[in-house]
């Protein structure tokens, strides 16, 4: 696996709105890109720290992109990011699986939603 620790990453998500984060770029020992592209991923969204049900979860194709560069990308449609209730705080989190099926947290965090602006 590529990863020896979990990156923090800290959300803010417009209700309503769509969102869109390039999560960090995964290097191996050589530090070069690890090429994500073979690997599989998922996410959650948790109202609360160790909530039963998501709010949201994402997996490759239907929200999360992972590239040949090392890149993963999380993206949420309006609709998607109006399941989250403004003003309330949570957290989420991504692991990623390899070819042989071992699982490991790339990312944590805690995710604010706002309101959205739009004019």
């Amino acid at each position: 696996m590529p990863y020896s620790r979990p990156g923090r990453f800290d959300l803010l998500i417009s209700k309503g709105l769509n969102v869109v984060e390039e999560l960090g770029i995964h290097l191996d020992q050589a530090n070069k890109p690890i090429d994500l592209s073979t690997y599989t991923a998922r996410a959650a969204f948790k109202a609360v720290n160790g909530a039963s049900t998501s709010i949201l979860e994402l997996t490759n194709g239907a929200g999360i992109t992972l590239g040949a560069n090392g890149l993963i990308t999380i993206r949420l449609t309006a609709a998607q990011s109006n399941l989250f209730d403004a003003g309330k705080d949570g957290l989420w989190s991504v692991i990623v699986i390899d070819q042989a099926g071992a699982k490991e947290a790339a990312f944590f965090g805690s995710f604010t939603t706002i309101f959205a602006t739009t004019l």
